[in-house]
């Protein structure tokens, strides 16, 4: 027997899909490799450890499926790097920041 969703459920549901959509009008193409099949939005610090962040335009980037998968998710180490980088230190740092002092 299938459980019914909570409207709460729902409503982060939907939130998570215009969000999604957002970032992905916003940068147009994996920011990544330039692709522009299979995007989807990325969170740079994890939206479970950081739930306040979740919907955080700034935590958020463009990458394809393999960007997302093999890059981020399988070297999360050279990832930070490589996102330091596409952000400047600056950027980066309030990001930090922001992840660590929940508003």
């Amino acid at each position: 027997m299938k459980r019914k969703k909570s409207q709460k459920t729902k409503e982060l549901k939907k939130k998570d899909k215009l969000f999604s959509l957002s970032i992905r009008q916003r940068d147009g193409k994996c920011v990544m490799c330039g692709s522009h099949k299979t995007n989807q939005a990325a969170h740079i610090f994890s939206k479970k450890a950081n739930p306040h962040l979740r919907h955080d335009l700034d935590n958020a980037i463009t990458l394809c499926y393999a960007c997302h998968f093999f890059k981020c998710h399988h070297s999360p180490v050279e990832f930070t790097f490589w996102v330091i980088r596409y952000l400047g230190h600056k950027k980066f740092k309030q990001l930090y920041f922001k992840s660590l002092f929940k508003e």
